[in-house]
């Protein structure tokens, strides 16, 4: 008997898939787990999925599967996004700490499940393999994203060539700046994203009488809030905007203007109760708003045309081209136009807007609030009244390919591939082999510069390090004698210093995603600039003091102590007065 007959298809659980894994590290938490043993546990449920995937890929047929394998390996070619320093490297040093941790609640990223997922189907990849590995990870999920948009699509869609259009909109327009659905595409955010998308396809199923299956939406607002809990807030926007697009589809004529009217009327009573709200200090939570979120107008409003602040980089041409559209077509697309309408909606009108800062207290994330529904939606509906398939497809990626200000199109970031020295490909050399030979550096601190620093730990899962990817230390430049050197691995009980000689560093390769984005510093990225002459000067001269100096691949030396040495990496803190 084939017990994965009575199943439903993978894509069909969609987020659901997760909850027995969900299960299992709550239980584990709960009960301090090594995370050892929990891992055991998830390779055993990574059998049982693969046996059941295997089953239902051989039912679907080859048919059904090649688009979706298609998509797989076209989104996989460029691998996973790892400019440094981008977030994408903080999403890698989540994924890879969990080798050094003995317990789910001593993490720092506890409360971000899919991590500990990933790592352990990641974990055990050796160091040469990791970035190929991650680039298949990237693609599972971003293909796994786009089938979930796909179905979501269905429900919106009397044209059977739509669904696949919209879900090629979704893949280039969502993001913000110029980062598109890849930037988060190894990060926590994106199962949380899957589970709102499905919250919203299980609502619409509800409304169109096709399944009633509510009660899984509490167990996707779980998976929401153990990955990325904004999500919760997307969720609560984007189902309020599809039962008033239901309704209003539903109806009739005379109900629809009452609506309408009742609508402005609101407005204007909510721009004067945020004009008096905005000139009152103490008035419950308005002062502290006021403080933190920069983007407020006198009404209370947050000010989305503002070139200084992250909405426009957000909405780009195409997201005011879609809120055209909605505002045309609303009455013939009312659940796709009020999807499109609500985030606009929620950051002009005051009340809304001061909710938003309440709930979302970082103001500079307050963009994510458009990402309820990529505005690639509407506007397929809306070409493909006038248009054919081709001629709308066309204009679709038109809109949606140049990143730069005003476009903000992500589908060039999709495809893109940063140069290699900007992804510090040769660094996985030094962790390599400092993993095979001082285990100990693990536990101790390492002088050496940030970037280093970062992506040797990240490998590693090496949580002593002290490097900040957005605001380095700059401590090479700052050690710029050997006095100084030997004074700082006293005070900070380091182990050892690692420095690379600067005449073999790869030339720099200018980075077109700081250039084009203004999200970092070109700096930031730039190994020489981080290290100085006088620092890999100072570095050389510890061989006077009773230090040794190896090389290390590809380009460093690595300096310690005589003693540390002889006791083959056991604990040692070096004093400048070594005799």
């Amino acid at each position: 008997m084939n017990l994965t007959r009575s199943l439903p298809r993978p894509d069909e659980a969609g987020a659901l898939l997760f909850l027995p894994y969900l299960a299992v590290y709550i239980i584990a938490w709960a009960l301090q787990i090594p995370v050892p043993a929990v891992t055991i546990i998830f390779w055993g449920l990574h059998a049982l999925y693969l046996a059941w995937f295997f089953t239902a890929a051989r039912e679907a047929g080859l048919q059904t599967l090649l688009p979706w394998l298609a998509v797989f390996v076209v989104l996989a070619l460029p691998g996973a996004y790892l400019e440094y320093p981008s977030d994408a490297w903080e999403h890698f040093r989540r994924l890879y700490s969990w080798q050094t941790i003995p317990t789910i609640g001593t993490s720092e990223t506890w409360h971000k499940f899919s991590y500990f997922w990933g790592w352990t189907i990641l974990g055990s990849i050796p160091i040469p393999y990791r970035r190929f590995a991650l680039g298949l990870y990237s693609s599972f999920w971003l293909t796994f994203t786009a089938r979930m948009i796909y179905r979501f699509a269905l429900r919106l869609s009397d044209d059977k060539r739509a669904p696949a259009l919209k879900t090629f909109a979704y893949l280039g327009l969502f993001g913000s700046n110029i980062f598109g659905l890849r930037y988060y595409s190894t990060s926590s955010t994106i199962l949380a994203l899957i589970a709102f998308v499905q919250v919203e396809t299980t609502l619409l199923d509800f409304l169109q009488r096709r399944r009633k299956v509510l009660w899984t939406i509490p167990l996707l607002l779980a998976v929401m809030a153990l990955n990325h809990a904004e999500e919760i807030i997307l969720t609560a926007l984007a189902s309020a905007a599809i039962l008033i697009g239901h309704w209003y589809e539903k109806a009739p004529a005379p109900k629809r203007r009452l609506f309408l009217r009742a609508f402005l009327i609101a407005c204007i009573l909510s721009a004067v109760a945020g004009w008096v709200a905005m000139r009152i200090n103490g008035y419950f939570f308005i002062a502290h708003i006021r403080n933190t979120v920069p983007e407020l107008t006198r009404y209370g409003s947050l000010k989305i045309w503002s070139r200084t602040g992250p909405f426009a980089d957000t909405i780009g041409i195409s997201g005011v081209v879609s809120l055209l559209l909605a505002l045309v077509f609303f009455r013939q697309f009312p659940i796709e136009g009020a999807l499109t309408i609500a985030p606009f909606f929620v950051v002009l009108c005051p009340a809304t807007a001061l909710l938003l800062c309440w709930l979302m207290p970082t103001g500079y994330i307050l963009y994510r609030i458009f990402y309820v529904l990529p505005f690639g939606f509407i506007l397929v509906s809306s070409l493909l009244r006038a248009l054919p398939f081709w001629a709308a497809g066309l204009l679709v990626a038109a809109l949606a390919f140049p990143p730069a200000f005003p476009w903000r199109g992500r589908l060039a970031f999709l495809l893109y591939r940063a140069p290699a020295v900007r992804e510090f490909t040769h660094l996985d050399q030094t962790a390599r082999w400092i993993k095979e030979n001082r285990p100990g550096i693990l536990t101790c601190e390492l002088i050496t510069d940030d970037i280093t620093d970062w992506v040797v730990s990240t490998h590693l899962g090496r949580n002593f390090s002290r490097a900040n990817r957005l605001a380095p230390r700059l401590l090479t430049q700052k050690l710029d004698t050997t006095e100084k050197i030997l004074d700082h691995a006293q005070k900070h009980k380091a182990c050892g210093v690692l420095v690379a000689r600067r005449s073999e560093l790869p030339a720099e390769t200018p980075s077109r995603a700081a250039r084009l984005s203004h999200h970092w510093d070109e700096n930031k990225g730039d190994q020489s600039w981080q290290i100085s002459a006088e620092f890999e000067a100072a570095a050389a001269g510890l061989t006077n003091n009773h230090w040794t100096q190896i090389p290390v691949p590809p380009f460093y030396n690595l300096y310690e102590p005589v003693d540390h040495v002889r006791n083959h990496g056991k604990e040692f803190y070096p004093r400048s007065d070594h005799p």
